[in-house]
């Protein structure tokens, strides 16, 4: 029995090793502690579910006797497990604790907005995807190969100029005026 104690509890623990450095799941740190512990609180009831079947066996001596003691050991175990879980996560005691740790990280309220905003940027992007540009693929191929074709920043300007041209495209600036450009530039400032 002690083996399979041993067993059990090193199982566990080396699950809560591997969720702590990898964290596959990337969560926060207070969710991580949540899980490590839920982790630990399921060897703890194995060892007593063990312990428990370990103690019942020989006073179990009538016929069944290995089977019901089999089963209040694994009753024990699945009953603490549930109960040290509820009261280590869920309790008011331990609602506390989690919120103090979660108080702990300084930039806990900024990592919160950034997540708020790379939400936003999410939704941002998956309605940008699918707003229809009007772009033909042939032509943007052409425009693509004419690009490549330049051998220097005069040819780019003049097939810019003719696609700026072509698309009615208003620019805040005027093309090939580097004064103008400049201006617009300054004013971005």
């Amino acid at each position: 029995m002690t083996i399979k104690i041993v067993r059990e509890v090193w199982g566990q623990l080396v699950q809560a090793i591997k969720l702590m450095i990898f964290n596959p799941d990337q969560l926060n740190f207070v969710e991580l502690c949540q899980a490590v512990t839920s982790l630990l609180s399921i060897s703890v009831a194995t060892v007593v579910g063990s312990i428990t079947y370990t103690q019942l066996l020989p006073i179990c001596t009538f016929p069944f006797g290995a089977e019901l003691a089999g089963f209040a050991g694994a009753l024990i175990t699945g009953v603490l497990t549930l109960g040290l879980n509820y009261f280590l996560l869920y309790s008011a005691i331990a609602k506390k604790i989690w919120t103090y740790i979660d108080s702990l990280n300084p930039y806990a309220e900024t990592i919160k907005q950034f997540q708020a905003i790379n939400a936003k940027l999410d939704r941002y992007l998956i309605e940008l995807s699918q707003v229809e540009f009007d772009l033909d693929l042939g032509e943007l191929k052409i425009f693509t190969l004419k690009l490549e074709a330049c051998n220097d920043e005069l040819q780019r300007n003049v097939v810019l100029k003719q696609e700026v041209e072509s698309r009615g495209i208003e620019l805040p600036f005027e093309v090939g005026n580097v004064a103008s450009t400049r201006n617009w530039l300054t004013s971005l400032l």
